[in-house]
């Protein structure tokens, strides 16, 4: 059967108008999923095609933004620390995260506020009685990447207003540095106070700066200083005891030290423990470990003084979803984990504080 040029050259056409079709849906879809909120601006408003966008993606990322990741204003945000090889330094702080979206760069800010004494601003209670609440932990604690009127810390002292509430945390280890900050404050510490020791499962490799640990720093970096400064604390056990030392924070300082294995969960939960001990033993103060993340291993638990009052504040232990992010520039819990934190937190409290302390 004889066909005309006409009809053959119909067809091809209808075929790639729809194989155009199918693709430039399939990138649109694409540009949805990863970017939804950004699809109004990047194909509505700005009448873009969403398969150049993805061709411009992939075949020139150097025309494309960069994530710039984190920035603080003014700098340095943290410093190098005799005490605890690192810190977030003192002053008051905006701190910017921005990412890159397609041909558009989105920031997030927050405000940070850190004491002379190295703890965070969490408010000023109306009229203490001389009870207090000592908060330590990693940079979950301290509330990295929410403001300071939003940290648990902070909801803690506005709701019990005749207490003062501390919060001396850093981004980083955990325990190692609550163990330094305790031995530096026991002289302020009585037996009417409060500690509230942040744990999650992973604190286990920072205690021993596990080598995977220091492997997720990656290259040497820091904000306007210099890298090789930048000090990670180490605990190492040592008879019935333990001995705390520092390491490089980049395995670039540290010849084949990142090459090694990690060492074994047994000795990690009883670096962790003793840790613990050692922090309950050195004042007459009541001790929380508060637990965040993570499956806490029965081996350390066991090892634990039993004037430790464990606290689980893990997802099992909520009836709800608590758990956020900082508006998906950076996983670290956001404000409605610190709000859920402090109902628990809140609910405990209240059966050590008398009336007179709220």
């Amino acid at each position: 059967m004889k066909t005309f040029p006409g009809k053959k050259l119909l067809f091809y056409l209808v075929a790639i108008l729809s194989m155009a079709a199918l693709v430039e849906t399939a990138s649109t879809l694409l540009v949805y999923h990863r970017y939804h909120e950004y699809v109004a601006e990047a194909l509505q408003t700005r009448q873009r095609w969403a398969t150049l966008l993805i061709l411009q993606k992939t075949l020139s990322p150097s025309a494309q933004p960069t994530d710039l990741s984190m920035r603080s204003n003014p700098r340095p945000f943290r410093i190098p620390d005799s005490l605890h090889g690192y810190r977030v330094n003192n002053g008051s702080y905006d701190v910017t995260y921005r990412s890159a979206h397609f041909d558009t760069i989105r920031q997030f800010r927050y405000h940070v506020t850190v004491l002379a004494d190295g703890d965070r601003y969490v408010g000023d209670p109306e009229g203490p009685n001389g009870k207090e609440v000592y908060v330590f932990g990693d940079s979950w604690m301290f509330g990295e990447g929410v403001n300071d009127e939003q940290t648990f810390t902070y909801l803690l002292q506005s709701r019990f207003r005749n207490t003062r509430f501390h919060l001396y945390a850093n981004p980083g280890p955990s325990m190692s540095n609550a163990y330094l900050n305790v031995d530096r404050l026991r002289s302020h510490i009585g037996p009417e106070d409060i500690l509230i020791l942040g744990y999650a499962r992973f604190h286990d490799f920072r205690h021993v700066a596990a080598p995977s640990r220091i492997r997720q720093f990656g290259e040497p970096k820091s904000d306007s200083l210099d890298p090789a400064a930048f000090r990670h604390v180490r605990v190492r056990l040592e008879g019935e005891g333990f001995v705390i030392d520092k390491v490089p924070f980049f395995c670039a300082y540290m010849n084949d030290y990142c090459k090694q294995p990690d060492p074994s969960q047994g000795y990690m939960d009883t670096v962790t423990a003793r840790l613990v001990n050692a922090i309950a033993r050195s004042t007459p103060a009541t001790v929380y470990l508060l637990h965040v993340d993570g499956r806490m291993s029965q081996g350390m638990q066991n090892q634990l003084d039993p004037r430790v009052r464990i606290m689980d504040a893990t997802a099992t232990t909520f009836d709800y979803e608590y758990r956020d992010d900082v508006n998906g520039f950076d996983p670290h819990p956001g404000p409605y984990w610190n709000h859920a934190i402090f109902r628990r937190l809140s609910d405990t409290l209240c059966g050590r504080l008398t009336w007179n302390d709220r």
